[in-house]
This record gives structure tokens, sequence and C-alpha cells, in this order.
């Protein structure tokens, strides 16, 4: 009877999370987001909290050949890609190519590994190691437009184990904005309505979150 009821939660649960997955190159993936295919929404770059020694770390990972882990990215209606999980890694590959918008041009340090990488950015870098790094390949899971509401939520909260602990909030800003970013830029908007605030009782440190 266990059994059963098991498979019977099982069966159901499997049909409500709709994802595909491929290979792309981190060249094909950086395209995307000059194209305007691939989003980093500016509320989740304020998530973006790697500091300078791991960025370093993570781009010698991939030189030396290092598997990159992979990424999920939510599908909008339009086809377009909000990225789910994977932020901190994208992120930094853009800083360091100069794409990420207000951040400067990743500086990398030396590494034990990678020594000769002290104070060398993407202007610098020879360019044999620049196609290494181009050519490795990042897996992305893609999650489907017609699964509901509740399951990107539960995926959004399973998925965020890149090292950074998300408050609640958050969470649900980023789900906000994968679902409609409009009305998520409509709320936003608020904070900056004096009478708005008056009406909220949150700390400072809160209100940074919320």
């Amino acid at each position: 009877m266990e059994e059963s009821n098991l498979m019977n939660e099982l069966s159901k649960e499997r049909k409500s999370i709709k994802t595909d997955s491929y290979d792309m190159s981190v060249g094909e993936i950086i395209s995307l987001y000059k194209d305007g295919d691939l989003k980093l929404n500016p509320a989740y770059q304020r998530l973006f909290r790697w500091d300078e020694d791991h960025k370093t770390n993570f781009v010698e990972s991939i030189l030396i050949g290092i598997p990159i882990p992979e990424i999920f990215v939510a599908q909008k209606e339009d086809g377009k890609w909000d990225i789910v999980d994977g932020v901190q890694r994208i992120s930094t590959l853009l800083q360091l190519v100069g794409e990420l918008p207000d951040r400067k041009p990743l500086v990398l340090h030396g590494t034990g590994y990678l020594p000769s990488l002290e104070g060398m950015t993407w202007e610098t870098m020879p360019s044999d190691a620049k196609r290494l790094l181009k050519r490795a390949r990042i897996g992305v899971n893609i999650i489907l437009t017609e699964n509901s509401i509740q399951s990107q939520y539960d995926l959004f909260q399973r998925l965020n184990t890149g090292g950074v602990s998300l408050e609640s909030q958050e969470i649900r800003n980023c789900l906000i904005i994968m679902l409609n970013e409009t009305y998520y830029n409509k709320i936003n908007e608020l904070k900056t309505y004096e009478n708005f605030l008056r009406c909220l009782t949150l700390t400072d440190e809160k209100y940074k979150v919320e």
C-alpha cells in the first residue's frame, strides 16, 4: 500500500515539473545575454555576493578544465530566459568580459595553479586562454513556462544552492520577476513614496531586504 501511494505521488509531482536541458558554451551564454535573450535582472544582481578571490577561483577552474556546474533558467512566454540558479557564475563571466552593468571589469588575482593571472583582465588575457574559456561548456536546465506558480517557487527554493543564503522575501522578489516583471517594477516604485514608507513598520535592515 505504501509503495502504491509513493508511486502515485511521484507520478503526480513529476508531471507538474516541465523542464528541458542542453549544453551551451560560455561564449554562447555571453552572446545570449548581449542579445537580450538571457536576462540577469538588476534585482538579482544584488544577490551577487562573491568576493574577488571567489570570482578568480571560478575563472581559474574553467581555464584548467574543471567542469562548470549546470545553471537553471526560467523560460518566459516570449522565449527569453531569466537566470534562476547560477547568478554568481554567470555574473562573474559577464563581469570578466566587461558586460555586467554598473560593475568594473574583473581584475583577476594570482592563484596556486595559475599565478600569472595576477592583475590580468579580459583585455590583457592571451587569446588562447580566451578561447579556452569561451569554449567551455555549461549545462543549461530550462524551467518551462507551463509550470505552476507553486512549482516555480518550490524549484527556486530548492535550487538556491550556490553558497548564498537568500531571505524568503528575496526568493519572492525573484519569483515575481520571473512571472511578471512589469508588476514587480510597479511594486518596486512604491519605495520611493514617503507616504507609503510611513505605513510600513520595518527596521532599516529589514527594509533593505523587503
